[in-house]
């Protein structure tokens, strides 16, 4: 492409880089918006524009831009040319399906093959039917995780009431011969969504077996793979000659799968009321639970129940006992087996996340308590990956007490999807936020404050980021995050809230406000920390000089009450060895702590200051910290 075009809307101007798809009826290309966000732009050639392909583009951008499923593509935004070319600008994918045939491990192939089956059922159950599915048609990126059905250009949309109607002659054919299912090959035929399962048939087998399957000697997945023989007898019944002979519908195929025990396939329901296709919840099975249900704080190992196996399954269990199992395998020192377990429920993160998107996408919160109610609600989908992590570091066990992999995955899934409101994009690192708190809370009551600081002082990259910082330095992670509003101070009260919102939380933490007395207990020491880190960069003459410093870490910990902020200071200072372990650590020398603490208590209260407005609206209860422990 010789020179760059652009494309302008209502809002928004675009530029093109280079030419990625031609088809039949336009072209596609890669461009970027004023902010150097990259997008795909589809353009429909004029000169191409039938009335018929004019009606088509016009009913594949009202569908794909009402369309809030994760799995078939978005229309981002749209308009017209001076020179009369209609364009729809979407999220530019890095790929297609095409370019990982036979190149993907037979188990990663299925696991894409689910999440194609999920797009093109999702359009079934509003009435679409896609009529030209291929590898090139499905888009990934973000390494396979985000995998969407594209170019509904020859689709059958059924909602006249919304879509423009389309006159199709009989001597019209559609769609790519390769992948066309018998009825769309004779003209005339009646074609229905068993046509897209044909389709599906013929991807599923190439994608493993890099083959298409023609007559009947085609080569089959349990000759290539024989551990995935059992997909063959459904590739076959997928690709009946006679349409009746089929699977009648995608949902069918799921049960199949579900009924073999292979795959993490999800079933989908249209919500009448929404119009859209969601997840059907899954519900643990009726019986008995499989560990008692005791109360306590926080346990030693010999404390956990017994159960026959440790493999008990997580995911059916209530969230209490994510815990208790994580500890019964820590128990055991099986580290693979709890590698394993996290890895499994990571597995129904992605989906579950997806639901609580759908649910407050269009019913955005309005009101400070809203957004606690709604950070609430995702934090829950997180849980039972956080539980583990926690049973790890009560554990004290080297093998188990590192968690930095697990907050890792939770920021990495704010990649999933990026377009939104902030306050629903970024759960993630509202739930990253959240976790780092409930850490620290579990190093405090353990009595680990080394492993606390190793945690907020791990490098993070932050979507959108190219470079890394330390925990403590994102103000998301510490106290600010984007689903609170970025304020400090309802985030603060989310945190408060948490344990009266998850009897799962008071189980691990104990009654009576413990898990609040602890956070409260851990920010203390976040405050110190801050306070060493400045003295640890020789910034002495900034803290003795400045009129006022710039905090990373809130200090909303002080506006508690008097009990818990007494208790909350009581439960740091138990530990006065690990408080000098950390500033030995940092080579900080005993007498400028002394010395330079009473320095820094004042600027904190001025700032309290600032953030409360009058002194009896906050205490600073561990301003005897330094005397305390040093003296």
């Amino acid at each position: 492409m010789k020179k760059p075009k652009q494309f302008q809307t209502t809002f928004f101007s675009y530029k093109t880089k280079k030419s990625i798809g031609e088809g039949g009826c336009g072209i596609v290309y890669e461009a970027y918006d004023d902010e150097d966000k990259k997008y795909a732009i589809k353009v429909l050639d004029p000169s191409k524009a039938s009335n018929e392909k004019l009606k088509r583009f016009k009913n594949e951008y009202l569908f794909c831009n009402q369309n809030n499923h994760k799995n078939i593509i978005n229309v981002l935004d749209h308009g017209i040319t001076e020179d009369s070319c209609r364009f729809y600008v979407m999220p530019l994918y890095e790929s297609s399906l095409r370019k990982a045939v036979g190149k993907i491990e037979p188990s990663i192939a299925l696991n894409l093959f689910l999440l194609i089956l999920d797009g093109v059922e999702a359009a079934h159950k509003l009435k679409v039917i896609h009529r030209d599915l291929k590898p090139e048609n499905i888009l990934i990126r973000d390494g396979m995780l985000d995998v969407v059905v594209a170019d509904f250009g020859i689709a059958d949309f059924s909602k006249e009431e919304l879509y423009t109607a389309v006159e199709t002659s009989d001597s019209t054919r559609l769609a790519n011969f390769q992948y066309a299912a018998p009825e769309q090959r004779t003209r005339g035929e009646n074609v229905d969504q068993r046509a897209d399962i044909y389709a599906l048939g013929l991807i599923l087998n190439e994608l493993i077996t890099r083959k298409i399957p023609h007559g009947t000697n085609y080569k089959t997945i349990g000759s290539v793979v024989e551990e995935f023989e059992y997909l063959d007898s459904l590739v076959e019944k997928m690709l009946q000659q006679d349409p009746s002979d089929r699977f009648a519908e995608i949902d069918e195929i799921k049960k199949e799968l579900i009924a073999r025990g292979k795959g993490q396939a999800s079933r989908q329901k249209l919500s009448e009321l929404e119009n859209k296709v969601i997840p059907i919840n899954k519900k643990p099975p009726k019986g008995k639970k499989p560990f008692n249900q005791d109360s306590g704080g926080i346990k030693s190992n010999n404390e956990y129940t017994n159960v026959d196996s440790v493999a008990v399954e997580m995911e059916n269990q209530n969230l209490y006992d994510f815990y208790k199992t994580a500890g019964d395998i820590i128990k055991s020192k099986d580290f693979i087996l709890w590698k394993s377990k996290i890895n499994d429920l990571k597995r129904e993160i992605p989906d579950n996340l997806h639901s609580w998107r759908l649910k407050f996408e269009n019913n955005h919160p309005n009101t400070n308590d809203e957004l606690i109610d709604m950070a609430i609600e995702g934090l829950e989908v997180y849980l039972p990956i956080i539980y583990p992590a926690l049973a790890g570091v009560e554990s004290r066990d080297e093998q188990f007490i590192h968690q930095q992999e697990i907050l890792g995955y939770i920021i990495a899934t704010s990649k999933l999807k990026r377009e939104g409101y902030e306050t629903i994009v970024d759960l993630p690192l509202t739930v990253a936020f959240t976790f780092q708190a409930l850490h620290g809370a579990s190093c405090i009551a353990s009595n680990q404050l080394n492993l606390a600081i190793n945690l907020i002082k791990t490098p993070i990259i932050l979507p959108n980021k190219s470079e890394s910082k330390p925990l403590y330095l994102l103000d998301q992670l510490v106290g600010w995050p984007s689903t609170l509003a970025r304020n400090s101070t309802i985030s603060w009260k989310f945190l408060m809230t948490i344990s009266n919102k998850f009897d799962s939380l008071k189980k691990i933490f104990g009654e009576n406000y413990e898990l609040e007395k602890y956070i409260c207990s851990y920010y203390m020491l976040l405050n110190f920390f801050e306070f060493l880190e400045m003295l640890e960069r020789g910034d002495d003459e900034q803290l003795i000089k400045s009129r006022s410093l710039q905090y990373y870490i809130p200090p909303n910990f002080t506006s508690v009450n008097h009990e818990i902020g007494n208790e909350s200071y009581i439960k740091l200072i138990r530990n006065q060895n690990g408080i000098k372990q950390i500033s030995t650590g940092m080579q900080v020398p005993n007498e400028k702590i002394k010395e330079l603490w009473p320095v820094w208590i004042q600027h904190l209260n001025n700032e309290c200051l600032k953030y409360f407005n009058y002194p009896f609206n906050y205490q600073i209860f561990h301003e005897n910290l330094v005397k305390d422990v040093y003296s």
